[in-house]
Order: structure tokens, then sequence, then C-alpha cells
């Protein structure tokens, strides 16, 4: 057996996918890639990945992932976007990383800080799942080597934030490597043997919880893959979380004021934002559109008004409400996508596969198919 081989057999590689509202992990050893599916606190479900989201509880413990799933206090959200404050933000963009600050100063916590305990608590968990997974004698020899994603847009400043966060957490030495060359590979061998040859070129848009990136390759060989970049990296603040809050703002104008800020922070409000987000969102634009959807905040205490489609702690959402909501979500991924698009020429791209985290929302994709009539738009499975 070769030094080369041998050291292959002796290695762990370990990729974390940190996301500003899911994280996930996978591992290599041997060129077997598995991904880690069970969480502390997902009650035996099976998931890719758990959410970022993470609660001090005092005396140097902390809860994270879906442990938090159900609390309704101090549990902080999208603090991997605080790790980048220079990042524009759309106009319409309610993310409340403004909350998420103050939350941060009460604690006397840094983004870095907070990164850093949620990264080393997926990690140690994740190393756990790894070591039931294979013998212990074996698990203990191997080498370690970690690889973390990161934002294509993100600069100099922020990588080094990132980086310190995860060396902060036991994550070292970390390569670092593009959302959107990350999706870039994972798309490709996926297609790899569905038609695509040598000299195609690809958009890669891995649109997720919170931003948006994207990237344009060339393939240069198949086998074995060798890609190119041909256009520079580029996205902005516009993922799935987007659609929440504006879904957020629409309750609030559909009940008024003093009822959203009762309703806001209870169990029932939890559950119906849950309810749009795990059901309502992903189905939308898929065919077979309903024309209401109803939302229901169970013992909410919510006035009955038949006339607004407000029964029983119930609110009817319909289509065109709908629509309204994702409309501008989606136009400010266009706009990204078509900025990327004509940052490359176009004569060169004839096969374009935009793919990414939102695309598995059907409105999302039927929108860029629109915009783009000449572009053919694949999720591959499993994206």
């Amino acid at each position: 057996m070769s030094a080369s081989s041998e050291r292959q057999e002796n290695r762990l590689i370990i990729s974390l996918d940190f996301g500003t509202t899911y994280s996930g992990q996978v591992f290599d050893i041997v060129d077997t890639i598995s991904a880690i599916g069970d969480w502390p606190g997902a009650q035996g479900r099976k998931a890719w990945k758990a959410p970022t989201a993470i609660k001090y509880t005092g005396n140097n413990s902390l809860k994270w992932g879906f442990d938090v799933e159900n609390d309704l206090e101090q549990v902080i959200h999208g603090f991997k976007l605080l790790l980048d404050p220079e990042q524009t933000k759309p106009i319409y963009d309610p993310m409340g990383v403004g909350s998420v600050s103050t939350e941060l100063k009460r604690l006397g916590k840094s983004a870095v800080d907070v990164s850093s305990d949620y990264m080393r608590a997926i990690y140690e968990h994740s190393l756990k799942e790894i070591e039931s997974r294979i013998p212990r004698e074996y698990f203990a020899q191997l080498e370690r080597e970690y690889v973390l994603t990161v934002p294509a847009v993100w600069s100099d400043k922020t990588r080094d934030a990132t980086r310190r966060a995860a060396r902060n957490a036991g994550i070292t030495p970390v390569k670092m490597i593009s959302e959107p060359e990350a999706a870039a590979l994972f798309t490709l061998n996926q297609l790899k043997n569905l038609g695509l040859e040598d000299g195609d070129a690809l958009t890669i848009c891995d649109a997720g919880g919170g931003t948006v990136d994207l990237v344009s390759y060339e393939i240069n060989q198949l086998e074995p893959l060798q890609i190119k970049m041909i256009a520079p990296p580029s996205g902005g603040l516009a993922g799935s979380i987007l659609v929440n809050k504006r879904f957020e703002q629409w309750v609030r104008d559909k009940v008024g004021e003093n009822t959203f800020y009762s309703l806001k922070g209870t169990s029932a409000y939890k559950r119906g934002m849950r309810y749009f987000d795990q059901a309502v969102k992903p189905g939308f634009g898929c065919g077979d559109d309903e024309e209401e959807h109803y939302i229901n905040f169970p013992m909410a205490h919510i006035e009955d008004d038949p006339a607004n489609g407000i029964r029983a702690n119930t609110l009817i959402l319909t289509s065109s409400e709908l629509h309204d909501i994702f409309l501008p979500v989606v136009q400010e991924v266009d706009r990204l996508v078509k900025y990327q698009i004509d940052s490359v020429r176009l004569a060169r791209l004839q096969n374009q596969h935009p793919k990414g985290a939102t695309v598995k929302i059907a409105f999302l994709r039927k929108f860029l198919s629109s915009s783009h009539p000449n572009i053919q738009v694949i999720q591959p499975a499993e994206a």
C-alpha cells in the first residue's frame, strides 16, 4: 500500500455547512460520504440539518438546534449574519438582526463568540455520532481535516472572523470553501452522467435561508472532475427567511398591532409560523395551489372577524396574498441571477443550472424558469 493511499484510509474529513437558518454536518472516511441525521431534541426525526439557533441557560450551559425549537424566549437566531455587519440588506428586510445584536450585548458576547459556541456544540455532537458508527480504535487513529462553507460574497475580514470562531470551537486547521463552490461540486457529481460534457458552463445559485450566493463555472474535465470559475462570485441577503418575515408582517396587518404583540412569543404563534414555513411555503407554485390556506394559532384568543378572514383563531391566507408575500423576495433572487449571468458572455453559457436550497420552493423555480426561458433551471436530487 502506498503512503498516499494509507493516508487516505486514515483520514476523516468533517465538513460543516454553517447556515443562517439551518446547519448540517457531513463526513468522509475512505471516500465514503455520510451525513449526520440524528440530532438532540429531534425526537427521533431524521433531519439532515439542525436549526442554527442557540439559547444560553446559565451556569455556562446552553441549548441548541432542535432543543430550542419550542422555546419562546431568549433564543438567538440569525447570528451568522452578524459576522458580516457590512453586508447590504434589502430595503424590505425586517431580519431583526438589531434585536439579535441587543441580545448579544445583554449576554456580553460577540457574534464570533456565539458562532463559536454553536459550532462547538454541533461539532462535538457529530464526533459522537461518527464514533458510534465505526470501531473506537479506528476512530482514535484517524487524522482529522475540517471544511467549512462560507458565503461567496463574504470579505476577507468576515472570513477571518468565521475562521476565528471555528478555531475557538476546536475546529482547526480548517479549509474554507465558498457555498456556491460546494454546491457546484455537489451538483456536478449529481449531473455528470446525465449529458454534461467538457466545456459546458453552469451558473450555480446557492439560495439558502439567509443569503443567496452565485458563481459560474466551466467544466474543464468531467473525469476526474475539474472546473474553473468564469465569473466572480456575487450574491446578497435574499434567503427564504425573508418570505417568513413578510408573512409575519401579513399576520400583523391582519390581526392589528395590539393583537399581534400579544400573540407573538406564544406557543400558538410558533405553531402557526411553523405551519407556514414547513407546509405552505414549500408547496406554493407546485401547480395545484389551493385558493386558500388556513393558518391556525391554537388557543390564541384572536377575535373573530369573518369579513376579514379570521375565525376560531384561524387566518385565511389567499393564493393572491401568498403570491404578494413571495414576490419581492423572488424578484430580488432573480435580480441577483441576472447580474451573475450578465457578468459572463452569454454566448458561452449554453447550460445554466441555478441550484440551491430555496429552489426547493416551487414558486421560485417557476419564477426563474419564466424569467430565463432559454436557461434550464434544475434542482438535483437531495439538493
